[in-house]
Parts: C-alpha cells; sequence; structure tokens
C-alpha cells in the first residue's frame, strides 16, 4: 500500500515520526512520503527513524507548499527532491516566514473581525514552532472551550481571511523543486473547485497551464475524491501528459482520515496506478530488500 500524502508534527499533524512509523507498518504501507506544509524537517528525521528501526518501507523526500498561480490559490506537493539542494533550502526559508506571518495575521483577524482572544501563554506555543497551519489554531481555539469541530471552525472564523499574501509563487516552487531532482504535483484538485466554484473544465486549462511551466503530475487520488473525481482527474491528467501522484492527506487526531486512503469511495489503489513514483528518487528502500 502507498500514502503519498502525510502530515507529522512538523507542520499541523499530531503524529511524531516515531509514532506515525509504528502506524505505517500498522496499516500495511510500504511505499509513503512526509508532506509537510512548507516545510521538510520531518524528512530528516523519519530517515532517521527508519534506519533505526531498519523498517521494511520505502521513503521519498516530500513537501506541501502553499502557493498562488495567477491569482489562483493552490498547494503543489513536491517529491524526491534533494533535501541538501540550496533552492530548496530557500523555498523552504521562504514558505516558513509566510506561514510565520499567516499564523500572526490569523491571531489577529481572530481578534478583531471575531472578538476571540486566545490566551498569551498558548499563543506563545504556537508561535515558538517551525510551522502552524490553520488546524493548529483551531486545535487552539477547541481548548479554549470554543464549541465545534476542526473543518466547522476554520469555515466559520479563519476562511474569511484573505491568506494570497502568504503563498508562495507556483512557478518559482515548481523551478526551485525541478532543479533538485524533484517532480511537482497539484495538491487536491477538489479544493480548488470548491474555493472558487470551478468546474472539471478548469481544473483541466489550470493544470495545462501549469504543465506548460513544468509541473509533473495530478494528485488524481485524494482521501476527499469519489468516483466521478477519480474518472475526471485521471482523464485530465492523460489529456495534459501530466503524472499521478496520490495520498490521503493524513493529519493524526486533527482530521479523520485514515492513512492508506486514497479516495472516498473505498477503491482499491494500486502502487503502480501512481505513475509518479516513476519519475522520483526514493531515498530510503527498506521495503526492496
Amino acid at each position: 500500500m502507498t500514502d503519498l500524502h502525510i502530515h507529522t508534527r512538523y507542520s499541523d499533524g499530531t503524529d511524531t515520526c516515531s509514532e506515525l512509523l509504528g502506524k505505517l507498518i500498522l496499516n500495511g504501507i510500504t511505499t509513503f512520503s512526509i508532506t509537510d506544509h512548507d516545510f521538510a524537517g520531518g524528512n530528516f528525521a523519519m530517515i532517521e527513524e527508519l534506519n533505526r528501526a531498519e523498517a521494511k518501507l520505502n521513503f521519498v523526500t516530500g513537501i506541501e507548499v502553499s502557493s498562488i498561480f495567477d491569482g489562483t490559490e493552490m498547494h503543489l506537493l513536491g517529491y524526491g527532491f534533494d533535501l541538501d539542494n540550496d533552492g530548496i533550502k530557500k523555498l523552504i526559508e521562504n514558505g516558513s516566514r509566510l506561514r510565520r506571518e499567516k499564523l500572526f495575521a490569523m491571531f489577529n483577524h481572530l481578534e478583531s473581525k471575531h472578538g476571540i482572544f486566545l490566551p498569551e501563554a498558548d499563543k506563545d506555543e504556537l508561535k515558538n514552532r517551525v510551522v502552524v497551519g490553520k488546524p493548529n489554531v483551531v486545535a487552539l481555539m477547541i481548548k479554549n472551550g470554543i464549541q465545534g469541530t476542526v473543518g466547522e471552525l476554520i469555515e466559520r472564523y479563519l476562511d474569511d481571511l484573505d491568506t494570497e499574501s502568504f503563498k508562495s509563487d507556483a512557478r518559482r516552487v515548481i523551478e526551485a523543486v525541478l532543479k533538485a531532482g524533484g517532480a511537482v504535483s497539484l495538491a487536491h484538485p477538489i479544493e480548488i473547485m470548491k474555493e472558487y466554484g470551478w468546474d472539471f473544465a478548469k481544473i483541466g486549462s489550470l493544470a495545462k497551464r501549469l504543465k506548460d511551466v513544468g509541473l509533473t503530475a495530478l494528485e488524481v487520488f485524494h482521501s476527499s475524491h469519489g468516483q466521478k473525481e477519480l474518472a475526471e482527474y485521471k482523464t485530465i491528467a492523460d489529456k495534459y501528459g501530466l503524472l499521478i501522484s496520490g495520498g490521503s492527506d493524513y493529519h493524526g487526531e486533527l482530521k479523520t482520515v485514515k492513512l492508506g486512503r486514497l479516495n472516498a469511495c473505498g477503491k482499491e489503489i494500486a502502487e503502480e496506478d501512481l505513475t509518479i513514483l516513476s519519475a522520483v528518487k526514493v531515498v530510503y528502500k527498506g521495503a526492496e530488500e
């Protein structure tokens, strides 16, 4: 089983790399990638864990970068890149800076727009983390008595915050990952459709324009994609010569998504269906021994 979209405590997930490794083994996942938001530190930690445990898994480096392309906000997944590449380091530095600015903006937005003042000690705890996201802020809200699920509270209190200025330029993201020997996939296109009210044709147009500037793949398989989305995104990928990636978008306790769940309809996804694996380097090959 393969899962190429997983988050850890290095961004807005709840699992340490050690905890995640145990769950991967328990769930029978043999090939995976960590795709924390705008940060790659979890990759180093996971490689250490894999070596320590002599785990029989294959690992691909990964990152999910909050990006913008001609006014459209999106997430781009980078895979198989060299962690020590200078361009990747600069990309991560810029992404971490933007994430930190966004965190302060979220606190200010909650106070000025919604009258929600969180304890300074709790806010400081988040400020001291390397990378945080909306789920982390909402978890803090729930801790302080605000009722609702993570998704409900994000929609109610944070989705009305303009985040365009906190995104990395998609062209630069793609260029940096490609130059570092990696591949880039457009993440969960269904979220773009929901955000902008788009149809599949507009996603196809976006995919084509991104392909023209170097996009490698489309995330056809995702825990939120139903049968119709799987078919439509596969058609788009084939039409524009894009490879196919897939992952659960697992975050641990902050979301109900299960590891290894690559669609919303219970369909079994074979590793060979994730054609992006043919274009990326596997940095740890425990499962092939």
